[in-house]
């Protein structure tokens, strides 16, 4: 759109449609990156069919549990120009469709077969209508049963509820943080010592003051630990992260208290 107007007619100057989410996001990046990266997910009806399509296009492999309900539609609205402080972004997001049982069951089995040769677990995004409070959480115990660590990149009721099964990462961006907590710092060490959560991703905040731009950087992830590197922090797991405040001008390994990810 060149702008969206409430309570108007709105012209739309260009459509895109793809298969999207949080979870086929992140099998699309490992794909290209050319990490084996199987999707579980659910998908019913003509969206789903279509979802189907795209990944067999991209070459994402997808375990597909099938629903007799439609696979949601979720609209982005991107207003103004392409890139700079103007561009807005109004998201739509239809409610999860809901799964039966019988499709709740059919994807729990298949959780359990692609554990036995799953080096990680990803669980993303929101849980599909009906399910359980606890899913996510039995997902993340299932995992550990089997000595599988698990990313949790999710906040909502099932996420919160499986913060308690303590998934060794979880991962969040800077509005649902906006939702959960003021002081970041304080949030991972909360989740450290309530839930033995061990590492703490957040999407950079960073605002350039002068031009209003946000840091749209994806490289060279910096994670700060509670007690900082450079003062005898460990690169160990188990020392939780704090928040990262800033990028660094400096390369990860030269800045102060960080120490590079491997």
């Amino acid at each position: 759109f060149e702008r969206v107007t409430a309570g108007a007619v709105n012209r739309v100057r260009e459509v895109r449609r793809a298969a999207a989410g949080k979870g086929v996001n992140v099998a699309r990046a490992l794909t290209a990156l050319r990490v084996p990266a199987p999707l579980l997910a659910y998908l019913g009806g003509a969206n789903g069919r279509r979802m189907q399509t795209d990944l067999r296009r991209e070459g994402i492999a997808a375990r597909v549990v099938e629903t007799a309900a439609d696979t949601r539609t979720c609209v982005t609205l991107l207003e103004g120009p392409a890139a700079g402080p103007a561009r807005q972004v109004t998201e739509l997001v239809e409610p999860a469709a809901a799964a039966s049982g019988a499709e709740q069951e059919r994807f729990a089995a298949a959780y359990e077969e692609l554990l036995g040769n799953a080096a990680a677990v990803v669980i993303a995004g929101t849980a599909i209508g009906g399910a359980h409070p606890e899913v996510y959480a039995e997902m993340v115990r299932l995992a550990h049963r089997r000595g599988v660590p698990t990313l949790l990149d999710a906040y909502r009721d099932h996420a919160r509820a499986a913060l308690a099964a303590a998934p060794e990462i979880l991962k969040i961006n800077r509005a649902e943080l906006a939702e959960l907590a003021a002081d970041r710092a304080a949030f991972c060490r909360r989740l450290r010592d309530r839930h033995g959560v061990q590492w703490v991703l957040f999407c950079c905040s960073y605002v350039d003051r002068g031009s209003g731009r946000r840091c749209g950087s994806r490289n060279l992830l910096e994670i700060d630990h509670v007690v900082p590197y450079a003062h005898g922090g460990q690169r160990r797991a188990r020392q939780s992260p704090a928040a990262v405040r800033r990028p660094s001008p400096l390369p990860p390994c030269a800045a102060r208290g960080r120490a590079p990810v491997t």
